[in-house]
């Protein structure tokens, strides 16, 4: 089988890679990110997805491109304790490194990512919307 390995451009701004099993999104995303002029970012439905795409873009990417995970804080609104440290550390790891990344790959899950911005997720954006538009879903269908 070989690759189709299309990206987005100004004339096809969304592209959708159907058909795409096991760790073979990860390696989709490895070859993007090798192909790209500049850093991939990678939005996934939900933390464990993001967190296995991270063990998978590990093996494929190596050393040859730098990962980045921003992970959830994986406590809820009214928890009286704080995230793990090992999360908050990661979390600035990864901001601090994001003005001057020129290459490589940012991972993180859609929830993660929309709750930390100022505006909340879109109503029509759901779970079955993402589920038949989405690569990891896709995937993981």
């Amino acid at each position: 089988m070989a690759f189709d390995l299309s990206l987005p451009s100004a004339d096809s701004p969304l592209v959708r890679w159907a058909g795409v099993a096991g760790a073979g999104l990860a390696l989709y995303l490895a070859n993007a990110a090798r192909r790209l002029p500049g850093p991939l970012v990678v939005f996934a439905r939900d933390a464990a997805i993001a967190t296995r795409l991270e063990e998978e873009l590990a093996f494929f990417v190596g050393a040859q491109l730098p990962t980045f995970a921003f992970p959830d804080y994986e406590t809820l609104p009214y928890d009286r304790f704080a995230p793990h440290p090992d999360i908050i550390s990661q979390r600035l790891r990864t901001l601090a490194r994001l003005p001057t990344l020129t290459r490589g790959i940012v991972i993180s899950d859609l929830p993660t990512a929309w709750n930390d911005g100022p505006y909340p997720i879109p109503a029509d954006l759901t779970r079955s919307k993402m589920r038949s538009n989405s690569c990891a879903d896709t995937a993981n269908a």
